[in-house]
């Protein structure tokens, strides 16, 4: 798996060293947790394949979702990033909070770490820790009006 570099979605990566830095830290993380894959569609609740052919509008995204992506490790285990700026409006403490209540674990890293835009950006990687609490939530929150007796697909 390679970075991938376009000007156009990073036209403020003039400058060479910036742009080697993003390319380095992107080869650093997926080398140190094992990436193989890249997800087609970025969302939160996809960690688990329970969720893949669901749509979710109403369900509250991670405090400051920005610049996600989502992978899968070597174990076959999905992982959630996303780079938000530092000055944005959220926190740590938002962030540990949230993930703990969906039965996730976040990690969040320096601004040095990220490849978004190294320095101004931090990483933030979301993995399941609960898979019960999670498909719990996640299905609790997706037809809260809707009432659902039936089987879910297992994957």
């Amino acid at each position: 798996m390679g970075f991938l570099y376009i000007k156009k979605y990073f036209p403020y990566f003039d400058d060479p060293d910036l742009i080697k830095k993003s390319i380095d830290n992107f080869n650093e993380w997926i080398d140190k947790n094992g990436i193989i894959r890249k997800h087609y569609n970025p969302q939160w609740v996809k960690l688990h394949c329970r969720f893949d052919h669901y749509k979710f509008g109403n369900i509250t995204p991670p405090p400051g979702n920005d610049h996600a992506e989502l992978y899968r490790d070597k174990d076959g285990n999905r992982v959630y990033i996303y780079q938000p700026y530092k000055n944005g409006s959220w926190n740590e403490k938002a962030v540990m909070e949230w993930a703990e209540k969906r039965g996730l674990l976040a990690e969040i890293l320096s601004p040095e770490k990220s490849w978004h835009y190294p320095g101004e950006t931090y990483l933030i990687v979301l993995r399941i820790v609960d898979e019960k609490m999670f498909i719990k939530y996640v299905e609790s929150n997706m037809f809260k009006n809707i009432k659902w007796g039936g089987e879910w697909d297992v994957c």
